[in-house]
């Protein structure tokens, strides 16, 4: 059965005046840490002041992230077991979801992620818009199946919200969805935030890593999409030819090992520095310089964006989607890099190889173009200092009142 209560630990009561408010639910697997679960904690704040939020989860296990709500707990967290009670899964949580789009008169339910978005397209009632939304871009499910399901769950939603334009016009193609159903909001953010969590004090026995004026940073999970087998290769030719440049890597363990045994093996231990999982990366990025990003694939990356709102000067490999987009004023989202190319707001280089290769002693094309990049911005100071202020005037443009406005338009329509 599931559970409601109150997050943070304060009195969230409605009050008489309130009871027009349309109530929204906010649906997501959990808040651990991940792009989509801070943009969950984000809109918990940025849509209470004029709706009844309720943030909806599979299981409250991990609450990584502060809410401004209620907070309701469906109890049926992912298991590891038999295929048939996988597939069931989603049935048994949109059972309970369709209760709780009752109970509490609920008007509307905007999903995160794709198994949310089955849960709320499953759960449709006939009093309760059903909003689906895509914060990624590889969206060519390998599984005929999942391929003609999601199609079919996006052609029947009440809306559809892409985290970018490059999203939008692919799934829109694909799955022949019409335009005016499918909606791009920019994920927001809080500079004001990021500006004050940046002045936290570091670990003491980081700080001497932090001397250095070339220091490089990436965030992320260890897993595959990040491709930080391409970063740590490509910093190893950057090392070998300037001794002083450094290397952080700050997110949670996932690839088994493979990242901190690739430092090992290229002789790297005093000059990358792994933190793991951080609540507070920004402190982090306040004291880097550039900001990497070597992911194969996107939707809209967070991290880069708050690394460009805590003044880095931006390097992105050209991967869909997101990089292109957020570094040009007025990109055209055809084109695609072939050598380094000066942005309007940062440097892009070529999208890297989705093949993994953790091989010390191959260096590929792209991650040559991608070590060429990295050096461009520390042998060139007066470049990296105008793109960290680009950086910074480019950040403005995604703020919460903004994102406010377009899911206001999108709920009330």
């Amino acid at each position: 059965m599931y559970k409601d209560y109150f997050y943070p630990l304060k009195n969230y009561n409605i009050k008489v005046g309130e009871i027009l408010k349309k109530n929204i639910g906010l649906l997501v697997p959990s808040m651990n840490s991940g792009g989509a679960e801070r943009v969950v904690s984000r809109l918990s704040y940025i849509l209470n002041e004029d709706y009844n939020v309720f943030v909806i989860l599979f299981e409250d296990t991990y609450m990584k992230y502060n809410l401004n709500g209620t907070v309701i707990n469906l109890g049926v967290p992912a298991k590891v077991g038999h295929n048939f009670k996988r597939i069931l899964l989603p049935f048994r949580r949109a059972r309970i979801l369709k209760k709780i789009k009752k109970d509490k008169n609920l008007d509307v339910v905007i999903s995160f992620l794709d198994s949310p978005n089955m849960v709320n397209f499953i759960s449709r009632t006939n009093i309760c818009k059903t909003i689906l939304s895509i914060r990624n871009f590889d969206t060519n499910y390998k599984n005929f199946i999942l391929r003609y399901l999601f199609r079919f769950l996006y052609s029947k939603a009440d809306k559809v919200i892409t985290v970018s334009q490059v999203i939008n016009e692919k799934i829109s193609d694909e799955y022949n969805l019409s335009r005016e159903n499918v909606i791009t909001i920019y994920n927001p953010y809080d500079l004001y935030e990021i500006k004050i969590s940046g002045r936290e004090e570091i670990k003491e026995e980081y700080k001497s890593f932090f001397e250095s004026n070339k220091v490089f940073i990436s965030v992320g999970r260890q897993v595959y999409q990040k491709g930080f087998w391409h970063l740590i290769k490509a910093f190893k030719k950057v090392h070998d030819i300037d001794p002083e440049a450094r290397l952080v890597i700050v997110g949670r363990e996932e690839s088994g090992g493979k990242s901190i045994n690739l430092v090992k093996e290229l002789g790297l231990e005093k000059k990358v520095l792994f933190t793991g999982y951080e609540q507070n990366p920004y402190k982090y990025m306040a004291r880097s310089n550039i900001y990497v990003v070597s992911s194969l694939y996107e939707g809209f990356p967070n991290s880069m964006v708050e690394a460009m709102g805590a003044g880095c000067a931006i390097l992105a490999a050209d991967c869909k989607s997101g990089p292109r987009e957020i570094l040009y004023k007025s990109p055209n989202l055809q084109d695609i890099s072939f050598e380094i190319e000066y942005a309007d707001f940062g440097i892009l280089v070529p999208p890297l190889s989705k093949i993994e290769n953790w091989d010390k002693n191959v260096l590929e094309k792209e991650e040559i173009i991608l070590s060429n990049a990295m050096l461009t911005y520390i042998q060139n100071p007066s470049m990296q200092e105008r793109y960290s202020e680009k950086a910074l005037e480019r950040v403005k443009d995604f703020n919460y009142e903004k994102c406010k406005t377009e899911f206001e338009c999108v709920i009330n329509a």
